[in-house]
């Protein structure tokens, strides 16, 4: 099974973050962490 990723939510609770990565057919997952680091790329489609 294949799923795709809908969103990416989180919340700051307390000295931690909580990160709900949200994914098709009601999956997701639940990450907690002290601290969050982000770094975008370009995604562009391959093969074009």
């Amino acid at each position: 099974m294949t799923l795709e990723l809908l969103g990416i939510d989180y919340l700051k609770n307390n000295d931690d973050y909580e990160i709900n990565l949200i994914f098709n057919n009601n999956a997701h997952i639940a990450l907690t962490t002290e601290t969050i680091e982000v770094r975008l790329e370009d995604q562009s489609e391959i093969g074009k």
